[in-house]
């Protein structure tokens, strides 16, 4: 097995994993959470940490994704550097880009700050319908601030390949969640809301800052001759608030299109399909931003390496997704139930069918990711735009046979996508897709499309016994592959 595959295929098991670990715990917190705060205390936390996390992510311009671009290349030469002139030189500029972003990083950090502050009296109106919470957005303006400097340090540890740091980081801020919030909501009830958020980011950031900084020593400039060379990456960071807006805009607008068509109820059946379905994919998708996407920054110039990481990718995707999808599809009677109510029993049929998508994401998410890492501010912005309008079919499904329709939508949007990426990508970036690629398409694709016949249509112990082979079959023809790569 190649050096290459092996480090992709232990990168996305050991993200999978720690994200396996962070959804317990999630679990976990919110059922104290819920007990301790009661519905109110939850709805308050939730509005001032989505206003947080909306501000954060705005007045940061995506630096989570296009600070990791040129500390990565950087690295990357230091790491194939023959001599000691070159590792001087190589070490000198990876230096000045980490430099360049932790600078960046205290900016718009203390400009989140200011803008939390300068609107908090309309946030509080648009929240809350009152002036009555604008202290609580003025007190919690720091933790804005936190949340971007969190984030700059974790762009660095990415860049430099840290891998265990991240996935150790990810659990403790999880776990600094429950440890953090939960003796503050026992004392101070739903009163202790903001500091509990203003603990948790503050200590997140302390925690981040310190593995980042024994990796590489924190040093700022304040020159604009030096600050200027971070426009660029500021400029692909702008692409990334862009099409948040947009995304985040078309969830709105179906959302709001089944709450007028429907009521709330059916809104949260939609939510909740998706929310199970995004959530288990994140056991294997969580590796791309992480491990695969500073990877391809570093190598994006060579042709030849450039596309035999993207196959290696989505080859390892292929051979992990394929028999968890099938296992996703056995289990929702039991996993229903289980994380959320029998009142959602409702979205089974729709979350069958959308599994399908994330079969098909397993080749989107890969290629989709060229642009952002060649730093092609319009490509990407064209793909993610068409991404964007395919998502209206989503709506077309609703309008002709509700929530199944929906799920029929979305993996329609999702296959569009899929198709016109791969375009993309042969057009711009050569990319090549072989014929072990296709075949393995192919057969995971049709045990899904049977598992899904034999689910819908057996019970009982026939239900769990069909189920249980297909995912057999789907496992061997996984490990078959994995030996073949040996």
């Amino acid at each position: 097995m190649q050096i290459a595959y092996k480090d992709i295929l232990k990168a996305t098991t050991l993200f999978g994993g720690v994200q396996g670990l962070n959804i317990i715990i999630n679990l976990v917190r919110t059922k104290f959470v819920a007990m301790l705060l009661g519905p109110a205390g939850v709805g308050l936390n939730s509005i001032y940490n989505e206003t947080r996390e909306l501000i954060h992510e705005t007045t940061n311009v995506g630096m989570d994704q296009s600070g990791v671009r040129d500390i990565s290349k950087a690295f990357e030469n230091l790491q194939n550097a023959s001599d000691e002139a070159e590792i001087l030189q190589c070490k000198e500029e990876l230096k000045k880009y980490i430099t360049l972003l932790r600078s960046w990083e205290i900016m718009l950090a203390l400009f989140g700050m200011f803008i939390t502050i300068l609107l908090a009296e309309p946030l509080s109106m648009l929240t809350f319908d009152d002036k009555e919470h604008t202290l609580g957005y003025i007190l919690l303006s720091p933790s804005v601030a936190f949340s971007t400097i969190t984030c700059g340090e974790m762009v660095v540890l990415k860049a430099l390949r840290k891998l265990k740091v991240i996935a150790l980081l990810s659990t403790l801020h999880v776990l600094m969640a429950l440890i953090v919030a939960i003796p503050i909501y026992y004392f101070y009830g739903i009163s202790g809301v903001i500091p509990a958020i203003l603990l948790f980011t503050l200590s997140t950031t302390i925690l981040t800052a310190a593995y980042s900084y024994n990796s590489h020593k924190p040093v700022i400039t304040w020159k604009w001759q030096d600050l200027n060379l971070g426009l660029p990456m500021l400029k692909l960071g702008g692409c990334f608030v862009i099409t948040g807006i947009m995304n985040h805009g078309m969830e709105l607008f179906i959302n709001s299109y089944i709450n007028k068509e429907a009521n709330e109820v059916m809104v949260g059946l939609y939510r909740a399909g998706y929310t199970i379905t995004g959530t288990y994919a994140s056991l294997f998708f969580r590796a791309i931003s992480a491990d695969f996407y500073p990877r391809l920054s570093g190598i994006i110039d060579n042709p030849q390496k450039r596309n035999t990481t993207v196959c290696q990718q989505m080859e390892v995707l292929l051979m992990l997704v394929g028999p968890m999808t099938i296992a996703l599809l056995v289990a929702l009677p039991l996993l229903i139930p289980m994380l959320l109510s029998n009142d959602f029993i409702g979205v089974i049929p729709m979350t069958r069918i959308t599994i399908f998508g994330v079969l098909f994401s397993a080749i989107y998410i890969p290629a989709a990711v060229l642009p952002l890492a060649a730093g092609d501010t319009k490509l990407f912005l064209l793909v993610e735009t068409i991404s964007t309008i395919t998502m209206s079919l989503i709506i077309v499904g609703y309008s002709h046979s509700e929530l199944v329709g929906a799920g029929m939508g979305k993996v329609i949007s999702t296959f569009v996508d899929t198709i016109v990426i791969l375009a993309i990508a042969f057009h711009y970036y050569k990319l090549r897709i072989s014929r072990l690629h296709v075949n393995m398409i192919i057969l995971h694709v049709s045990l899904l499309i049977l598992t899904y016949i034999l689910t819908e249509y057996l019970t009982g112990w026939a239900y769990w016994t069909s189920g249980t082979v297909m995912l057999c079959l789907s496992s061997i023809i996984s490990w078959k592959f994995f030996k073949h790569k040996a």
